[in-house]
């Protein structure tokens, strides 16, 4: 946002998840050759990143205030890990699944691992308990999200780092994507699904598109799922055209909203392993 006050000029940012030290300086110093001023509103779990980032840039340039975040987006406090649980293998292959997805809706959890949706409660409630789990995001009329702690992670056996601070903006995107793993995967249904972080291993920042890949037989197809028009057309077209050549299709997921624009596309590229498909329902 931008706020004027007798000739001033200040930036207002509201930051609840985090992005690299060195990004975060170069976007302030960016917004401060255009401002005077520069102020950011940050999450108990992002305040302390920036009171570093703070500290390279003058007081009356740069400002970090704490914001007060609604109970229902901040994730309730982690419990420490408890020495004495000893991990079902049911429960390791629940938290290995959610470690692979990252963060997963809870009602698209419970439909991924054909339980009723106050079992799966259950299971996660008793997770959390012992420090394995958090759980947030719970908007009205949603059951939240859960992801794994450090914990959580390591008991998993799951080759994988452990998920930093989750970006909200993103979990629109998330849930498209999991309706289509829904939509694809399931008991008696061949083929693998491949998640974002598990293409991630082995590449330095991971990969930044919102994407997963599905396995059949012996061809892979990248999928990814539109919900809506994209704000970085070129950067979306590139993405697009990289895994086509990378992969034995792309399969577009898009929602009302954005198929329109994808065909377009799909029809002045002459996209040839490109494939529109309706989103599923979520």
């Amino acid at each position: 946002g931008e706020f004027a006050h007798n000739g001033s000029r200040w930036a207002i940012e509201a930051e609840l998840s985090w992005n690299s030290i060195p990004w975060v300086r170069a976007h302030v110093e960016g917004l401060l050759r255009r401002y005077d001023k520069v102020i950011y509103f940050c999450s108990d779990r992002v305040l302390r990143h920036m009171v570093a980032v703070q500290a390279g840039f003058p007081s009356d340039r740069l400002e970090v205030r704490q914001a007060k975040v609604s109970t229902w987006l901040a994730p309730a406090r982690p419990h420490a890990v408890s020495s004495d649980h000893r991990v079902t293998p049911r429960e390791r292959k629940l938290l290995r699944l959610i470690v692979e997805e990252g963060a997963v809706a809870i009602d698209q959890l419970a439909r991924l691992c054909d339980d009723e949706l106050t079992l799966m409660r259950r299971q996660l409630a008793k997770l959390e308990r012992h420090g394995l789990l958090e759980r947030g995001f719970r908007f009205a009329g949603s059951p939240g999200w859960v992801w794994c702690t450090a914990g959580g992670t390591r008991v998993s056996g799951a080759d994988l780092v452990p998920i930093g601070v989750i970006a909200p903006s993103r979990l629109h995107r998330r849930r498209a994507l999991m309706s289509v793993r829904l939509a694809l995967t399931g008991p008696g249904r061949p083929g693998r699904w491949l998640t974002r972080r598990m293409l991630s291993q082995g590449i330095k920042r991971g990969i930044r598109i919102e994407m997963a890949v599905f396995e059949r037989s012996d061809r892979r197809f990248a999928v990814m799922a539109l919900v809506e028009r994209p704000g970085h057309v070129c950067q979306t077209v590139g993405s697009i055209e990289r895994l086509a050549s990378e992969y034995d299709g792309v399969w577009l997921y898009c929602s009302p909203e954005s198929r329109p624009w994808a065909e377009r596309h799909h029809r002045e590229k002459g996209w040839k392993n490109v494939e529109v498909k309706d989103l599923p329902p979520q």
